[in-house]
């Protein structure tokens, strides 16, 4: 009997020591790091991405903040705080200013710093006039990595009124700040190929025509300094051409569109009267302002147009051009040109053509 009693105790004591243990697993507390293996695991700095909206409350009190952008401009791990701001504003029109920017990196240290680093044009220009963006984007194959893009859109249009860009140098002195490397202006800017911008102004309302000029960085580094490429202009269609320009009731309109369809002698032959078509050789031996053969012309390029003189029946356009052909590219001259026109059947047509 005294042995089967062992027994017994023995399995009791083995079983509740293994409900004890299973016990004991499922509901011991997590083991606490000490304070110190804390700090090394989390940041030692605040994100300066939660704090971009109140840092508008620290700035100059003639300044009017408005639009903190979180972003990563200086190409580390961290995020920097980007805040426009209007100066030079009335009360009455708080929002008319023109608009500067500021960016925030924090410090290095423990309690971090907040370092300001304003935007500064190589031009005694500002950035924006109606709602300045910023981002990130890889406009320029002569550095590795994003420049910081800041473009000015019109709240109504979306087109971009003026763009600045710029890159974060550690090495200038003191403590790093963001190097210029060009802003443009003009009635709208695209920046989407790499390696060169591209500058839309619109000329005379009327006549819905634009220059677009196309400039180019040095080294594919800068749009700032004396070694610039040379920018290409030309005038375009703001919008798209008409059906039939032929008919434009402007006669600097009539004249673009002559030098538009130049390389096809089918097209461009209802631009002018009977006569002078004839008259002009059917703009053979430079007659029609290019002083090449025609059938070398591969291209017409108008860089200059304007409406001279106009009443009911007549008007004179001047106009420059370069004529492009594979004899003179890259770099085929500029010829100056006046022409002619006489308003038959209430349509210009073109009458004679001046090379000056």
């Amino acid at each position: 009997m005294r042995q089967i009693e062992k027994v017994l105790i023995i399995s009791i004591l083995i079983i509740l020591s293994l409900a004890c243990f299973q016990n004991t697993s499922q509901t011991s507390p997590k083991v606490q790091e000490p304070r110190e293996a804390q700090a090394a695991t989390t940041s030692n700095t605040s994100p300066l991405g939660t704090l971009c909206p109140n840092l508008k409350l620290i700035l100059p009190t003639d300044w009017k903040p408005f639009n903190p952008i979180p972003l990563n401009t200086a190409g580390d791990e961290n995020q920097e705080c980007v805040l426009f701001y209007h100066f030079d504003f009335s009360a009455e029109a708080p929002k008319q200013g023109p608009i500067n920017g500021v960016i925030y990196h924090l410090g290095e240290g423990r309690p971090p710093s907040i370092i300001p680093y304003k935007l500064t044009l190589n031009t005694p220009d500002h950035l924006c006039e109606h709602h300045c963006t910023a981002s990130m984007e890889d406009v320029l194959s002569g550095w590795e990595g994003k420049e910081l893009i800041i473009e000015d859109k019109d709240t109504e249009s979306g087109d971009v009124k003026r763009l600045s860009l710029f890159r974060w140098d550690p090495d200038i002195e003191p403590n790093g700040g963001y190097k210029p490397l060009g802003n443009f202006s003009g009635d709208n800017i695209t920046h989407r190929s790499k390696d060169k911008v591209v500058e839309y102004s619109y000329l005379e309302n009327r006549s819905q025509l634009a220059t677009k000029t196309t400039k180019y960085p040095f080294e594919n580094k800068t749009y700032y300094g004396d070694n610039l490429p040379e920018p290409r202009s030309k005038i375009i269609f703001q919008y798209s051409e008409p059906e039939t320009i032929e008919n434009s009731p402007y006669p600097e309109k009539v004249v673009f569109g002559f030098y538009t369809h130049y390389p096809s002698r089918e097209k461009i032959q209802p631009f002018f009267k009977e006569e002078s078509w004839t008259a002009l050789e059917e703009c053979s031996e430079g007659q029609c302002g290019c002083q090449l053969p025609y059938e070398s012309v591969t291209w017409v390029r108008v860089t200059d147009l304007k409406t001279d003189s106009e009443d009911a029946n007549q008007a004179t356009v001047n106009a420059s051009i370069i004529c492009e052909a594979e004899s003179c590219e890259p770099n085929c001259p500029e010829r100056h040109v006046t022409l002619y026109l006489v308003r038959i059947d209430e349509y210009w047509k073109l009458e004679d053509i001046e090379t000056r």
